[in-house]
C-alpha cells in the first residue's frame, strides 16, 4: 500500500510505501536528514529527490521508525540547548555566527555545531549562510518561557521515565501503578521507593523548578469558577456561626479558595479552612494576600485523618488524579469520617470523555509515570461508592473538561 508523510509547516506529502499494511500514516518534522546507513528493506525504503543536486545525489528514507528517531534526537538537542539558553541568544530577527554563539552561551563551538547543523537539517533553525544560523518560525516559540517549561517537562518527566517502563512493569506487574511510591519516575531517577513528591526534593539542578513552573502554567488554565454555583455555601453562613463552611484539602497556597470567595464574597474568609502540608502552607503565609492571610490554616497531610470535622464542604481539587485508585480512596474516605450528615465533598477534576481527545489521552498516560490517572465519570462514580459516596450531580466547563463532582455521604 502506499500512504503519505505529512511534514510540518509546509503540509508538503511524501509518499511511502509499505507492504502488508504493517504501518500506519507516518508525521515527519524533519524530513530533510539523511539518515546514515537505510535499511535495505523494500518493506520501508523510498527515495525522494530534493531540488539541490547535491542532495539528488542522496537516499532520503522516511518511514515510522526512522521518524521516532529523529524526532527523539531534536527532543533531546532542544532540551539540552535550553539549560544553555542558546535560542535566546539567538537575535530574534538577523542571524549570528555559530563561534559568537559558541561564546555568548559557554557551550564548546564543535559540539554547539553538531546540534545546530540537526536542528537547521530538521528546520527547527535556519542556516542563511555557512557557519551561520537563524530563528525561524518554529524555533521562535522556544522565547516563551512557558514553551520551554513546557518541553522540558515532557522531557525529564516523560521521556526519560518512559525509556524504564519495560523494566517497571516486569519487575511490578503488567498493571497500573498501585502505589505513588512505586513508579516508573521513581525508578528512573533512581528513587523506586519514593513519591514524585519525595522525589522532586532530591533532583539535582533546576529540574523541581521546570516542574513547578509547567505545572502552575497548567493550571492555571484549569477553571476554578464560572460553571459551578458555590452561592449555595454563603446561605449557610448564619445557620451555625461557628461552623467552618469550607476546608480546602491539599490547597496549597489557597488560590482556589481565593477564588471562590471572591466569586461568592459572602462566603467569609475566617469560616474557611486551607489545609496542606508546612511548606506550601507557610508559602502561603509569607505572600500576604488580602484574603488568604484571613483564612485560617491547618497544617495536615490528606493521608492522615481530616483534622476539621463537620464542615459544610470538604473541597478537593486536582489532587485524586496525581494517585492511584487506592490511595485516591483513602483520601475521600478520610473526608468521609469527617463529613457530618448535611456534609458536601466537592471534587474538582478534569473528567476524562469516553472517547477523549489526543491531547487528554496523551496526558493521561503522562501521570502513569508518578502513578496518577485521569478517570472518567463512570470511574469516579465507583471511586465514589468505594469511600462511602454517591454521585449527586457533575458541574463541567466544556471548553476545558474541567468539572466540579458533587459527592455526598451514605
Amino acid at each position: 500500500m502506499t500512504t503519505t508523510a505529512v511534514v510540518e509547516g509546509s503540509r508538503q506529502t511524501i509518499p511511502i510505501r509499505f507492504d502488508n499494511e504493517q504501518c500506519h500514516e507516518a508525521e515527519s518534522t524533519t524530513s530533510d536528514i539523511v539518515h546514515p546507513s537505510p535499511p535495505k528493506d523494500s518493506r520501508y525504503e523510498e527515495s525522494v529527490s530534493s531540488p539541490t543536486q547535491e542532495s539528488q545525489e542522496k537516499t532520503l528514507v522516511v518511514t515510522p521508525v526512522h521518524t521516532y528517531l529523529y524526532n527523539m534526537i531534536e527532543l533531546g538537542v532542544v532540551r539540552a540547548l535550553f539549560d544553555r539558553h542558546v535560542f535566546e541568544a539567538i537575535p530574534v530577527d538577523g542571524d549570528i555566527s555559530i563561534e559568537d554563539l559558541a561564546v555568548r552561551t559557554g557551550v564548546e563551538v564543535t559540539l554547539l555545531n553538531r546540534f545546530i547543523q540537526f536542528l537547521a537539517l530538521a528546520k527547527r533553525l535556519a542556516s542563511p549562510a555557512l557557519g551561520r544560523m537563524a530563528h525561524t518560525q518554529k524555533s521562535r516559540v522556544f522565547l516563551y518561557p512557558e514553551a520551554v517549561n513546557f518541553l522540558s517537562l515532557d522531557v525529564d518527566f516523560f521521556m526519560g521515565p518512559a525509556t524504564r517502563w519495560s523494566g517497571y512493569f516486569e519487575a511490578n506487574g503488567w498493571k497500573e501503578p498501585q502505589s505513588s511510591t512505586r513508579t516508573p519516575l521513581g525508578l528512573c531517577y533512581s528513587h523506586p521507593d519514593k513519591s514524585i513528591y519525595d522525589v522532586m526534593l532530591l533532583l539535582p539542578g533546576k529540574r523541581a523548578a521546570i516542574f513547578n513552573a509547567a505545572m502552575a502554567d497548567t493550571i492555571n488554565e484549569m477553571k476554578i469558577v464560572g460553571y459551578y454555583d458555590f452561592s449555595w455555601i454563603a446561605k449557610h453562613v448564619e445557620n451555625d456561626s461557628k461552623r467552618t463552611l469550607i476546608v480546602d484539602v491539599g490547597g496549597g497556597k489557597g488560590q482556589a479558595l481565593k477564588a471562590i470567595i471572591q466569586e461568592s464574597p459572602a462566603i467569609p474568609p475566617q469560616r474557611c479552612v486551607l489545609h496542606d502540608q508546612a511548606t506550601a502552607i507557610n508559602e502561603a503565609i509569607s505572600e500576604e494576600d488580602a484574603i488568604i492571610k484571613d483564612i485560617p490554616k491547618v497544617v495536615s497531610s490528606f493521608f492522615e485523618p481530616q483534622l476539621i470535622k463537620g464542615s459544610l464542604v470538604y473541597h478537593i481539587r486536582r489532587i485524586l488524579n496525581d494517585y492511584p485508585d487506592k490511595e485516591a480512596r483513602e483520601i475521600l474516605q478520610h473526608c468521609r469520617d469527617a463529613c457530618a450528615d448535611d456534609s458536601t465533598v466537592l471534587v474538582s477534576e478534569q473528567i476524562l470523555p469516553n472517547t477523549p481527545s489526543l491531547d487528554l489521552a496523551a496526558m493521561d498516560i503522562f501521570m502513569l509515570n508518578y502513578g496518577g490517572k485521569r478517570r472518567t465519570r463512570a470511574m469516579f462514580e465507583e471511586l465514589t461508592g468505594s469511600a462511602g459516596f454517591k454521585v449527586a450531580r457533575v458541574a463541567a466547563d466544556n471548553a476545558s473538561g474541567q468539572a466540579i463532582i458533587e459527592m455526598v455521604p451514605v
